[in-house]
């Protein structure tokens, strides 16, 4: 028998939001112009690097993550609110993105930190090469896995490092989306549908 993780208890009773915003992505110009044209947000999201990101430890799920505001999207590209405002935008391609998710587990709530008995400083924990240097996996990719296999979550929503407490980022676990009920769907410069995820 396998053992319980730490939160898998705790995401079978914590309640599920529906999350619908319109959300933002900025890449730099190098990463827009090497991406293929017609699987954008796929090469925005792919199966993750071996660094992995914040809920997403290496070779787990699929996921794309975006920003809820555009200035919380410059932020978390340049580090800060700050280095965003004087960079003026940089080199970099702003997409908007319209997210429906039916199932997210809402971190910004703090009833939901309560019930996973997570603090906020745990989500906003610096993640980047914890594993390399003391061998110990981030809290936040035991909870990322953890919400995933659940099969409860198609996303998790959660409050942005680098524009805090203003900023919300989303994670959208792209394996999760159900034709019809949840999506993303990229715009073009002029409005017109660029590509929806599922197809």
């Amino acid at each position: 028998m396998v053992a319980k993780g730490r939160f898998d208890e705790a995401l079978q009773k914590v309640p599920v939001r529906i999350f619908e915003e319109t959300c933002h992505r900025i890449v730099s110009l190098s990463a827009y112009e090497a991406a293929h044209p017609r699987r954008l947000l796929y090469d925005l999201g792919p199966k993750l690097s071996a660094s992995g990101q914040r809920f997403s430890p290496p070779g787990n799920h699929a996921g794309l993550y975006v920003a809820v505001e555009r200035l919380t999207a410059g932020a978390e590209i340049t580090g800060s609110v700050e280095a965003w405002n004087t960079s003026g935008g940089g080199t970099t391609v702003v997409f908007k993105v319209d997210v429906k998710l039916e199932r997210v587990l809402d971190l910004t709530d703090a009833s939901v930190l309560l019930a996973l008995d997570l603090t906020p400083a745990e989500v906003q924990c610096a993640w980047e090469g914890q594993m390399a240097l003391y061998g110990t996996e981030p809290v936040t990719w035991m909870l990322g896995r953890a919400a995933f296999a659940s099969a409860r979550f198609d996303g998790i929503l959660y409050p942005s490092k680098r524009n805090y407490p203003d900023g919300r980022c989303v994670l959208i676990f792209t394996e999760r989306l159900v034709k019809g009920s949840s999506g993303v769907v990229l715009f073009s410069d002029d409005g017109s549908v660029r590509e929806v995820m599922p197809a």
